[in-house]
Formats: structure tokens, sequence, C-alpha cells
């Protein structure tokens, strides 16, 4: 069991947690937001909700990713991709790293993107 400590106010004490850290926004440049910086574990975290009916690649199957989202994300220290599905039941997730080490470069009209193959992604299931 941890030991959490708590601070005496008064003649009450109350536990201390730490501060609530609000997701961070991601745009692109036209301002739409893509997606949020979470922290979880002490790292930064992207996770964006998708459609895989309208967000996943077909040929090859696999997720993409603007290379201006990623650039920005790095700059940020982001390390890790997620990607919730908008039923909330599945969760894809990647590494920066892997997705510059393994994606390739697609654009189909919506600027370049990074596409990683879906065998390079880790899928489970929400809660597990």
């Amino acid at each position: 069991m941890a030991v959490v400590p708590f601070h005496t106010i008064g003649s009450r004490h109350t536990l201390s947690r730490p501060a609530q850290v609000r997701p961070t926004p991601v745009r692109l440049n036209s301002g739409k937001i893509v997606g949020f910086i979470t922290m979880r574990n002490g790292r930064r975290i992207f996770e964006r909700r998708v459609n895989p009916a309208i967000h996943q690649m077909r040929k090859p199957r696999g997720w993409a990713l603007s290379l201006e989202v990623i650039s920005a994300l790095e700059s940020r220290g982001v390390r890790r991709m997620r990607l919730i599905e908008a039923d909330g039941l599945r969760v894809w997730s990647a590494s920066v790293r892997r997705i510059r080490r393994r994606g390739f470069l697609i654009d189909h009209g919506h600027g370049e993107q990074l596409l990683l193959p879906i065998r390079f992604w880790k899928k489970r299931r929400r809660g597990q």
C-alpha cells in the first residue's frame, strides 16, 4: 500500500493529490484540433479519437499522421501516439520513433503524412 502524505489545514487533514494536468490541444496550422497531449506516468502522449471507417488507410492498411503534427509533437517532447477508436473499445499505439523508422511518406491531398502499416501498431482493448 502506498503512503499518501497529508497536510494539516487548521484542525483538518487533507490528502495531497498531484495537480490535474489538462490535455493540451494539438492544432494544424489551419487551427483545426487533431488531438491532445496528455500525461501518463510522467510521459507526454499524443491521443486522438479516430473512426477506422474514415481514418484508417485501406491500401496499404495502416494509420497515417500528418508530418506537420509529428514534427510539432516531437518538439514538445511527445514520444508515443495513441489512437482511440470512436467506440472507445480499441486503442492503437506506437512510438514516434517507430513511426519515423517504419512509416513511409504519402500525400493523398491532405498534405504530407507518414503512414505506419497496421502490423507495427500495438492494438489492445481499452482498459487492459
